[in-house]
């Protein structure tokens, strides 16, 4: 027993000062003055967890007058509350290194969500050039932390919400790709029509359709007397006409957006609201509407 006892207790002591070791050897990595690492480094960093990580940042994220910026403090916040761990509901990753835009210089992605209750959140981008921090921050929908590789880049998959009447309401914010410069984050999205065209796009278009057959069957439901679902789609068919109207500014010679346009339409003309229910949302509602019928009738 008492072998046993001291052969535990070894063990336990050789894996804190290994741990210990790790972080050591973490945290002078943080500390050079230009983050230009190894990937045997990079591949060291990202085995550290989390937790141990926020407090590895809290300590090298300095009061600097300079860049005292809202992206540092918020950031310097997160890592000092450690919640980098509140969203421990979701087994995505929440910090990573890795280098954006090919110039040698890793930068720290981090990720922090709302909450179960409030869907989406943020990716912090940290960098470290010639002892300066270098930092920005955009929104990420409830994927997380996602890249888009192109020639040496990795895009940051960042969202927009474009439409949210209430914490409660279904959350379906477009995609946008962002573009790390060396200091900050630049919405390329118009650059990567292929993007839009392989993920975004075939995903609204199956969504739109599983929406119009639900209303179209609530419909023929409700001739026979049964409780219609008529209504079951409208936050989400405000947001889906706002993202195709976006699109259509941006892609509008894009043949897929034009049929996604008809698609929205579509859904549109069969859904029925009570003005006096919900007034904010029908007025959205009539002003998406008239302008998908403006940009249809102008297509053709």
């Amino acid at each position: 027993m008492h072998k046993f006892l001291l052969f535990f207790l070894l063990a336990t002591f050789s894996i804190c000062c290994a741990r210990a070791g790790s972080m050591t050897d973490t945290s002078a990595l943080l500390h050079r003055d230009t983050w230009s690492f190894s990937a045997k480094e990079i591949e060291a960093l990202n085995g550290v967890s989390s937790r141990d990580m926020g407090a590895e940042l809290a300590a090298i994220i300095t009061d600097d007058p300079d860049r005292a910026d809202g992206a540092i403090l918020e950031l310097k916040f997160i890592a000092t509350t450690n919640r980098f761990n509140y969203a421990d509901w979701t087994p995505l990753p929440k910090i990573k290194f890795i280098d954006l835009n090919g110039d040698g210089i890793a930068e720290m992605v981090a990720c922090s969500f709302n909450g179960p209750r409030q869907p989406g959140g943020s990716l912090n981008i940290l960098s470290r050039k010639s002892g300066k921090h270098y930092c920005d921050i955009i929104s990420c929908d409830n994927g997380g932390m996602r890249f888009w590789p192109t020639n040496n880049q990795a895009l940051l998959i960042g969202s927009e919400s474009l439409f949210r009447g209430a914490t409660v309401d279904p959350y379906h914010p477009i995609e946008v790709l962002y573009a790390w410069t060396g200091t900050n984050c630049v919405d390329v999205s118009k650059k990567y029509c292929s993007f839009y065209e392989s993920q975004v796009i075939p995903k609204l278009t199956n969504e739109l359709s599983r929406a119009y057959q639900k209303v179209i069957h609530g419909t023929r439901d409700a001739d026979k007397g049964h409780t219609a679902t008529v209504n079951a789609v409208p936050v989400e068919a405000v947001q889906w006409a706002l993202a195709a109207d976006k699109l259509n500014e941006m892609f509008t010679e894009l043949p897929a957006v034009r049929d996604l346009t008809e698609k929205v339409s579509d859904l549109m003309n069969v859904l029925r609201l009570d003005d006096n229910e919900h007034p904010a949302l029908v007025k959205k509602f009539r002003n998406v509407q008239e302008r998908i019928r403006l940009r249809i009738g102008v297509s053709r």
